[in-house]
């Protein structure tokens, strides 16, 4: 079995040490240099669009090299411009980089709010009209493929009675 090393500050190049926090679990540096988290983590603390922001720039041909390694496998980060910082981040490993107080800087993900009541009324009134019309297409779906006929079929022999 292969051992993969542990996540590495990529200042002081000291092992990370990971802290959850409820949803949101982060590899922090113990010396205080900043935190690194997963593209996916980064939707329970960012806003969307700052995260498909941050990621097509990534992404993109013009981005500028970072002077970093990645925390996780060492490859050069690239150095993405994100509102008044500028992120490192690994476009192979789906990680970015937060100096210290960074990510402090950008706006918490706001939940957002609940339908009001015209829009409950509205959605009810869709699931009403098309839910049934809706179920018998996914069905029908669902047994147009290989897929859909085995997992009915394991259900089913999971939910049928036990022969004796």
């Amino acid at each position: 079995m292969t051992v993969l090393p542990a996540p590495a500050c990529p200042t002081c190049r000291e092992e990370l040490t990971l802290q959850a926090d409820d949803t949101f679990n982060a590899w922090v540096c113990p010396s205080g240099h900043g935190l690194a988290f997963t593209l996916s983590e980064a939707y329970e603390r960012l806003r969307d669009d700052e995260i498909h922001e941050i990621w097509q720039r990534a992404r993109s041909t013009d981005v500028a090299t970072s002077t970093r390694g990645c925390p996780m496998c060492g490859a050069t980060m690239v150095a993405v411009p994100c509102e008044s910082i500028t992120l490192d981040v690994c476009v192979i490993d789906e990680v970015l980089w937060f100096d210290a107080g960074e990510l402090d800087q950008l706006p918490p993900d706001v939940p957002e709010a609940p339908p009001s009541a015209e829009e409950s009324a509205a959605l009810e009134t869709v699931t009403e009209q098309f839910g049934d019309a809706l179920t018998a297409g996914w069905d029908a779906e669902e047994q147009a493929t290989i897929t859909g006929r085995l997992t009915a079929r394991l259900l089913r022999s999971r939910t049928a009675p036990a022969t004796p």
